[in-house]
């Protein structure tokens, strides 16, 4: 009898364990959308302002003004050579275009000076878009937010087409202490204050279901990198 008791106990503790477990799970996949329904809000707001300042200098006819504030807008994001031109290099990829420029603003906001440079012009990307732009956002969240309480205050986005079809997406940004690579990666841990730490975690579990993508992280002397590498499919 006793040794059924405590088979019996040891299956409620087995089962009292699993559910906290799925508990946990769901408590984080809530987190996320939560966090997911947050930037959409805030792409749409800027994005409306974007449409409104537009509309303002078309409604006005002035469209001197208005090209200098287009050019003003890239000139934020684009600091390569001769400033290559953001809409032509991305013209096939409309979300990255925006996401780019949304962030440059975020950037500008936190002080933080955001370069991007594009080596070369990219067709077709080998994954979604949803899937790209979710993880470069969350990426460049990171980055601007780590820049921003660093020294310098520096970070930068490249988008490196290369011979073989493979696309590098390297994200850099200044950070004021070197930080673990591996265990900011584990989920709920985090060196940011009132943060969930489920940021890279979900960056991981995201390109976890494209087999043609690879994120790794360093960190080395101030400078923390994550580089996307896009196979062809």
């Amino acid at each position: 009898m006793a040794i059924g008791f405590a088979l019996g106990a040891a299956l409620v503790l087995a089962w009292a364990l699993a559910y906290r477990r799925r508990l946990r799970q769901a408590n984080a996949q809530l987190a996320a959308l939560s966090e997911a329904a947050r930037e959409l809000r805030g792409v749409k707001h800027d994005f409306y302002n974007l449409l409104n300042t537009y509309g303002g200098y078309i409604a006005v006819g002035d469209m001197g003004a208005l090209k200098k504030y287009h050019e003003d807008l890239l000139g934020v994001t684009i600091a390569a050579g001769d400033r290559l031109d953001l809409a032509e290099r991305l013209s096939e990829n409309p979300a990255l275009i925006a996401l780019l420029l949304q962030k440059a603003q975020h950037a500008q906001a936190c002080g933080v000076h955001l370069r991007t440079t594009l080596q070369g012009g990219i067709g077709h990307l080998p994954i979604d878009t949803f899937s790209l732009c979710r993880v470069l956002g969350n990426l460049l969240d990171n980055a601007i937010e780590a820049a921003a309480a660093s020294p310098a205050r520096r970070a930068e986005v490249r988008i490196e087409p290369k011979p073989d079809a493979h696309i590098h997406f390297v994200i850099e940004n200044t950070i004021e202490n070197d930080v673990d690579v591996q265990a900011i990666t584990v989920p709920g841990v985090t060196t940011k204050q009132g943060h969930d730490g489920l940021g890279l975690s979900q960056a991981y579990a995201a390109l976890a279901r494209h087999p043609n993508a690879l994120l790794t992280l360093s960190c080395r002397d101030g400078l923390f990198t994550a580089r996307i590498d896009l196979a062809p499919r």
